[in-house]
């Protein structure tokens, strides 16, 4: 058969870029694929040669009203897809809704008359849908195995500045393919190419025109985060030129306003803001400079947010601000980095005349009419388990007002105390940022601070004369990890799967009735070992999701929990994780509960059952060990039962580490920490033990470990996370129907607790844990004579 030779319109080409990325999905960052595609043709000529169409959050009626509605040259997808031939997109609810290949290829059947069109498949095994829906478009690009945000991302941006060159999809394709190689990135990643019958991808070629560029693009971010004041749009739009920008609202995309701005869901706003930013910056077409105007009321913190998340790119900001006497201050920053002064804006600057080797979080306080509350740091400072030492304070000495006449200055002086603070802190562990102003200077901070130097930084909010935590910047969503899948990545994690196959045929052969806790004897007992020994462990890591199916007697580990099991360095320790992953996940089976990696989140009720399959888990390995190791094995029952116990706090951090970051646990449900506590309330416990004939007693009843009142808010799913304690927290211990109560004091600070937690760092609560063991002996560790 002939091949036919396609060409796709002159004109600038339309690319419908659509996303997904349900919640109960692995997190991915489209958002950051579509705006350095963006970046990418920005630093070029040929950024008006292309015109992309925005559409997140796609569910099914979302992705067929936008291709009805735009009618693009180029459907681009960014989400998931399924090993089935499915791919996710987004429910009502948030969650995912599959649709199969067949019903996607009937979508494009529907507009099979407009016979020149490209689809891009940048999600996981999408080869079998762009297969089926090549016979309905020109070509269809999927990719057959599982594919990186990276290695998505650095493909797409190739893949687009050639079509915007000119170049045939076959030859944008192989640029793709060549700029993986060129990254470091397994070329094999990228996706193959299906093609209409009758057609060549060598032939199938953009002409596109580059339009001409409107220097006048302008938006307004409005935080309209204060639900007691409604602002007046006309009023602020007013003071800007053109007069009719795009106005985006921070609560379009999420956000919930609270009273004079003090917010209960500050990560939530903040996430909210980072959306409202890309959601600017897609506005612009491309190769189109953009005018920002900010303005808005809301906690400052979200403001310094913004700030920070704004690229050093964009440099045309104008911040509009009406001050409490009425008048409203417009002040540009239109490319303003430096202005001399005869005398300083900030009069006076303490803290960074000297290099210091202080190795402690450092305080900075900036204001524009206040002076420091010294006991107001000091107090949050405690509150989140850091030591107030060194306070670099930065003011203007009297009330000043942030006007036009001075905002280059300030701007300037901002730019320079950061960086001092490199300079003279340079051992220090992070900032803690305390403002007193206008809403613009906590734009200005955030626009001032260098996150490649800074480090992390505590941004609290004032409020009723005290500060409470609100961010952490810059501020990191939870998003998956990005795993390396070179030859030796991939032969490292294979070493660790071969490793917990070996331990789990250990625990199949060994593990006996007699090693079962008493409530998993007689008949429930043999079915659970004869569940037990059916399941088979897959022998390659598949995707980056643990999962396990008793019916199908079928076990799999993902490539993230592999790469996160590196970090342990003892493969006896590895091996008890797998085992105990194992044991917990079957007993969670016979209690019906869905498989999940989402550790520790379960609803009230089901954290019951949660406890008991980690109770039953760790008792059965702890009995098996002792009984099959003879004298040796009671003469160590200690150091046996307290080694699992360690194993299972490993695998929960393991777990945390997969799915947040290797050094912090990004966003603590309060759930998780009640089930960190409790485990090394057992362990502690466990260390005391002096005869197996005690075992049971540590594990036959309930044990409830919880820090409260705590601050905190609700994520998406409604789940309270940790934000820090309070200055009356206690430790709250439950056991055999007794309570027990720690206020803070000397040996056991929640704070510390918390922070200890959140780093993965033991000692400081085994030591905390010591201290409660050591306070209430007779209770819980009755024991000991």
């Amino acid at each position: 058969m002939n091949k036919v030779a396609t060409s796709l319109p002159s004109a600038p080409i339309k690319v419908l870029f659509l996303a997904a990325n349900p919640d109960d999905a692995v997190p991915i960052r489209p958002d950051r694929e579509l705006e350095r595609i963006k970046d990418a043709l920005r630093l070029t000529d040929l950024a008006g040669a292309i015109h992309i169409v925005a559409r997140g959050a796609v569910g099914p009626r979302r992705l067929q009203d936008a291709i009805l509605e735009e009618d693009p040259d180029i459907v681009h997808f960014s989400g998931h897809g399924t090993t089935g031939g499915d791919l996710l997109l987004e429910a009502e609810d948030g969650g995912a809704r599959r649709v199969d290949k067949i019903a996607l290829a009937n979508l494009f059947a529907l507009h099979s008359k407009r016979d020149k069109r490209v689809v891009v498949l940048n999600a996981c095994y999408s080869g079998a849908i762009a297969e089926a829906v090549s016979q309905h478009v020109t070509c269809a690009l999927g990719t057959t195995r599982p594919i990186t945000d990276e290695a998505a991302t650095e493909f797409a941006m190739a893949f687009y500045k050639a079509i915007c060159c000119g170049q045939s999809v076959r030859e944008a394709f192989e640029r793709g393919k060549n700029a993986l190689e060129l990254a470091g990135l397994d070329p094999s990643q990228a996706a193959r190419i299906y093609t209409r019958d009758g057609v060549d991808a060598a032939s199938v070629t953009f002409g596109a025109t580059p339009s001409p560029v409107d220097d006048s693009a302008s938006v307004l971010l409005l935080l309209d985060l204060a639900s007691n004041v409604t602002l007046a749009q006309q009023e602020i739009l007013s003071h800007i030129q053109p007069v009719e920008p795009h106005v985006l609202c921070a609560t379009q995309f999420g956000a919930r306003p609270g009273h004079a701005g003090r917010v209960d869901d500050y990560p939530g706003c903040a996430s909210a803001i980072t959306r409202m930013l890309a959601e600017a910056r897609a506005l612009a077409s491309e190769g189109q400079p953009l005018r920002y105007y900010v303005a808005g009321l809301g906690a400052l913190p979200l403001f310094t947010h913004l700030g920070m998340e704004t690229s050093s790119r964009e440099t045309d900001f104008t911040l509009l601000n009406r001050r409490k006497d009425g008048p409203w201050d417009v002040l540009s920053l239109r490319g303003k980095t430096e202005a001399p002064a005869a005398s300083p804006f900030f009069e006076i600057v303490r803290g960074l005349d000297r290099r210091s080797r202080s190795t402690e979080r450092i305080p900075v306080y900036i204001s524009t009419n206040y002076e420091m509350s010294e006991a107001a740091v000091d107090e949050f400072m405690r509150e989140r388990g850091a030591h107030p030492g060194d306070i670099v304070e930065v003011w203007t000495g009297r009330s000043k007002n942030l006007d036009a006449s001075n905002v280059a200055q300030v701007m300037a002086e901002l730019r320079v105390v950061f960086e001092k603070l490199h300079d003279c802190y340079p051992n220090r562990n992070g900032l803690a940022l305390f403002f007193a102003g206008p809403a613009p200077l906590a734009f200005m901070i955030g626009r001032a601070i260098n996150e490649k130097i800074v480090g992390d930084i505590w941004v609290p909010n004032y409020f009723n004369q005290r500060y409470e935590h609100a961010l952490v910047l810059p501020y990191r969503p939870r998003v998956a990890r990005v795993l390396q899948h070179t030859a030796d990545d991939e032969l490292a994690r294979r070493k660790i799967l071969q490793e917990l196959r070996r331990a789990v045929g250990f625990l199949q052969s060994k593990l006996e009735q007699k090693h079962l806790p008493s409530a998993l004897r007689d008949s429930e007992g043999a079915r659970f070992l004869e569940r037990l020994r059916a399941i088979e462990l897959a022998d390659e890591p598949t995707g980056d999701t643990n999962s396990i199916d008793v019916s199908e007697r079928t076990m799999t580990l993902g490539h993230g929990f592999l790469e996160a099991l590196r970090k342990v360095d003892e493969p006896v320790a590895r091996a008890r994780i797998g085992q105990t992953l194992l044991l917990r996940k079957l007993y969670q089976f016979v209690q019906h509960l869905p498989s999940t990696t989402d550790e520790g989140r379960a609803g009230f009720a089901l954290e019951e059952v949660d406890f008991w399959a980690d109770a039953i888990a760790v008792q059965a390995l702890a009995c098996m060990e002792i009984l099959r190791r003879g004298e040796e094995g009671q003469e160590h029952a200690r150091d046996i039962v307290t080694a699992n116990i360690e194993a299972l706090l490993a695998g929960i951090e393991t777990f945390d580490r997969a799915e947040h970051d290797e050094r912090r646990i990004l966003e603590l449900p309060e759930r998780k920490l009640r089930r960190y506590l409790i485990w090394h309330l057992q362990c502690a416990r466990a260390a005391t033990l002096q005869r197996v004939e005690d075992l049971e007693r540590i594990f036959d009843s309930r044990l409830v470990v919880e820090l409260a009142p705590l601050k905190g808010h609700l994520d998406a799913r409604w789940d309270k996370v940790v934000d820090g304690p309070i200055h009356d927290t206690e430790l709250f211990v439950v056991l055999g129907g007794r309570l027990l109560r720690i206020p803070s004091q000397g040996g056991f600070n929640p704070a510390s607790v918390i922070e200890a937690i959140r780093t993965f760092d033991r000692d400081p609560v085994r030591k905390a844990m010591k201290f409660v063991r050591e306070q209430h002996r007779t209770v819980l560790t009755p024991w000991v004579r």
